[in-house]
């Protein structure tokens, strides 16, 4: 595994994935440029965006995070 320094520029393109895709995000997320990337790169994807929370949204906002990830799950 590469680290995010060393991937190609279209690292993005380069991912395939034959399963549903939820893409969880904190608001306040150093990296939220790549939210937007990866919705556009898995149109079909579920978006959630956690309010309040940062990169380790887990830890940071656990019930939220777990609601975002039981609900994709039922769905």
């Amino acid at each position: 595994m590469k680290s995010i320094d060393e991937a190609d520029d279209n690292y993005l393109e380069q991912l395939t994935l034959d399963a549903p895709v939820m893409i969880i995000q904190g608001r306040h997320d150093v990296f939220r440029e790549t939210h937007q990337e990866l919705i556009e790169r898995f149109p079909q994807a579920k978006s959630v965006w956690i309010d309040e929370a940062n990169h380790f949204l887990w830890l940071e906002k656990p019930e939220a995070f777990q609601e975002a990830l039981v609900g994709f799950y039922k769905d």
